[in-house]
């Protein structure tokens, strides 16, 4: 509950952002000929609606719609009511990118709050640099994903943090001092934290074993960490997996 409100949060503290941005002259337009003197202003959401991370798209869409009915209650952006182009990427890059593309030629917004997840945002991010339409991610977290990028902003801190304060904590509160890492190695996100856990940790690590999203029988791997000695296993991934993950070694005692 505390990570969907704070993603909520996160998403709606975007359109804010963009809404901070919005004055702009008279008779304006992006690359893509996209007005912004009209009496709406549109913004494009392109958020994981449906698909395997929902839960993180669907948050940030109700929390940037939050924002944006907020904004307009107050009397909009320079008296223009903002006007929300709604678009579910699936939860698949490709369909991201594809979304861009229609958010900026076809719906014609002037800027894109979303996706949620790294690997969606760098395919999104070339169609609407094309553009000239501002993208801001609310949680994409892959380390220099916004190198280079003139119109891709992140509402979010980074993979490598993450891993040093998941680091800080199983150190320090959990005084875990010999753990099980156990990647997701189907994805970008999980591995770019387990690489700065490995770095920044100072205990040791007795035993690196990886899965891929979309398993959902863990018991040999964890009958496999049973036997060796350690005080905690590091799971980073999403939540679909390291749900079943905790469950069934909890299963296992």
């Amino acid at each position: 509950m505390k990570k969907k409100f704070a993603l909520s949060f996160v998403a709606l503290a975007s359109v804010a952002l963009l809404a901070a941005c919005g004055e702009v002259k008279s008779g304006a337009s992006n690359a893509a000929g996209n007005s912004v003197d009209e009496k709406t202003i549109k913004i494009g959401f392109n958020f994981e609606e449906t698909g395997a991370v929902a839960a993180y798209g669907t948050s940030e869409q109700k929390g940037a719609q939050l924002a944006v009915d907020e904004i307009n209650a107050a009397g909009g952006i320079d008296g223009k009511q903002i006007e929300v182009v709604d678009k579910d990427n699936k939860s698949e890059t490709a369909e991201a990118a594809s979304v861009t593309t229609n958010l900026v030629t076809q719906s014609k917004v002037s800027a894109i709050v979303g996706p949620a997840t790294s690997g969606a945002t760098a395919a999104a991010v070339a169609n609407a640099t094309k553009a000239g339409v501002p993208l801001i991610s609310p949680s994409a977290t892959q380390d220099g994903l916004t190198k280079g990028q003139d119109y891709l902003f992140i509402g979010t801190f980074q993979d490598s943090f993450q891993g040093k304060i998941i680091s800080n904590y199983v150190s320090e509160k959990l005084q875990a001092k010999k753990v099980v890492l156990y990647t997701d190695n189907a994805s970008d996100y999980a591995k770019g934290i387990a690489k700065a856990f490995r770095e920044a940790y100072k205990g040791e690590i007795v035993a690196d074993e990886t899965f891929v999203a979309g398993d959902t029988d863990f018991q040999a791997a964890l009958t496999k960490m049973k036997g060796k000695d350690f005080d905690a296993i590091i799971v980073p991934g999403y939540y679909t997996e390291a749900g079943k993950i905790v469950n069934q070694a909890r299963g296992m005692g």
